[in-house]
């Protein structure tokens, strides 16, 4: 899936809660299309304005750096050196963004500075503006022969990319980019949206296509009610692309990424429901010693919601102390979901929120061999499917999929059943679309 403008609005908004006001201590590039700015407090925030994979992230990787550093990456510790990167920004919806710092200049003043990232495929580019708005310099310099327009040259004012003449949903309203679309020209659905909504990539307009008409006809095919239809699923799509919008699924990793994620959910939903599809019940107090494991994840959770709030299933393994606190604290069914449709029943009722987090060993090891404690007499991928479909009927505000250890499965099989597995519980927790029937 391409990172559309979309997508990269979301990493802004998660990534700038991080990075802003947080000191720069080393710049590297690692590529000719890389750069890593380290940050106090141990983060990595990688730019790449590659062609084939432009992007903007953290990440934990550490990568080999050139003995003797390119001259961009020299010019940047120059102006960017010890300075602190104050916010991220993006143009609108589109894949243009920007880190704003402040740093000391040649004169020992305090500065500002812009080093505004192009992720826009083959154009794709990272350039250093000064106070004044001229360019210092960029990754690819364009000179006047590769455009006459736009060149990107030392001393030259900075100009962003234009803008196209498309509408902002998270700016204009529903009905007016319906009534745009409805009055344009006379294409197949899914190029009329992507001629009117900016951000959105052709995957996405694909979708929506499908959601108002199945089959992508033409704009003037559409029948009264689908015309109609446009407007309200650009609004849902709209109410999607908010802050907050949208439904955060987690993909681990060891067991214990639940817990980060699940006391952020309990922050903002103190009432806050688990439920827990796995082999094992991971409710020791700790695992060799240690209380933030993989085996001690549901104790932990519990301490923050306590009784009466943590329901699970296909349990099959676990000591003497774990099932004892479980009689005593967590409603638990062994071995497979016998009690969840009566369970999301209850739920679905009293409209409470629900954190589902799905270990993938609750599979029995003949369809999902490929994770690190593997448990005998687990259940089906076609019974697990359909118990995410009956649990995604619930107020579902969060998830995570974890314990998937490729090496573990040279044969694939645990990988390939996986991704069906991610695949159909994003398309479960999208309740605007069925997906594939069993």
């Amino acid at each position: 899936m391409p990172l559309d403008a979309i997508c990269l609005s979301a990493v802004v908004r998660e990534t700038a809660a991080q990075v802003e006001n947080t000191r720069i201590e080393k710049i590297q590039q690692p590529a000719r299309d890389q750069v890593v700015l380290l940050l106090r407090g141990g983060r990595r925030l990688l730019l790449c304005a590659g062609a084939t994979q432009p992007r903007l992230h953290l990440t934990a990787l550490l990568r080999d750096n050139p003995s003797q550093p390119p001259m961009f990456c020299m010019l940047l510790r120059k102006h960017l050196g010890g300075g602190r990167l104050t916010g991220v920004s993006q143009q609108g919806l589109d894949r243009v963004l920007t880190l704003h710092f402040e740093a000391t200049n040649e004169l020992g003043d305090r500065a500002k500075f812009r080093l505004v990232c192009e992720l826009m495929g083959r154009q794709g580019n990272l350039v250093l503006v000064g106070e004044n708005g001229k360019v210092i310099d960029a990754i690819h310099r364009v000179d006047f022969a590769a455009s006459e327009s736009r060149p990107l040259l030392s001393g030259l004012e900075y100009a962003y990319p234009p803008r196209q003449e498309k509408l902002d949903l998270t700016m204009t309203s529903p009905l007016d980019a319906a009534d745009r679309l409805l009055s344009g020209p006379d294409l197949p659905l899914s190029k009329a949206l992507l001629a009117v909504l900016e951000g959105a990539s052709p995957l996405i307009c694909r979708e929506l296509s499908y959601r108002i008409a199945p089959g992508d006809p033409t704009v003037s095919a559409l029948s009264p009610v689908q015309r109609a239809t446009v407007s309200a699923v650009l609004g849902e799509w709209a109410a999607a692309l908010a802050p907050g919008g949208g439904t955060p699924l987690l993909l681990g990793g060891e067991h214990l990424v639940t817990l980060g994620a699940f006391r952020a959910v309990h922050k903002q939903y103190p009432q806050v429901h688990i439920i827990h599809f796995d082999a094992h019940a991971d409710l020791r107090d700790d695992y060799l010693g240690a209380k933030l494991s993989h085996a001690c994840v549901l104790r932990r959770c519990h301490e923050l919601v306590g009784d009466g709030h943590i329901h699970q299933f296909c349990i099959r393994s676990g000591d003497r102390a774990e099932f004892e606190f479980a009689a005593q604290h967590t409603e638990m069914h062994k071995f497979d979901f016998t009690g969840l449709a009566e369970l999301t029943a209850q739920l679905c009722e009293s409209k409470v929120p629900v954190y589902l987090t799905i270990d993938l060993d609750c599979l029995d090891p003949s369809c999902f061999p490929g994770t690190g404690t593997p448990e005998a007499g687990g259940v089906s991928f076609l019974q697990l499917l359909e118990a995410i479909r009956t649990v995604t009927k619930a107020n579902i505000i969060g998830a995570d999929l974890n314990e998937l250890a490729p090496t573990l499965d040279t044969t694939g099989v645990s990988t390939a059943t996986a991704c069906k597995v991610l695949r159909e519980t994003l398309i479960a927790l999208d309740k605007g679309w069925p997906g594939f029937q069993v």
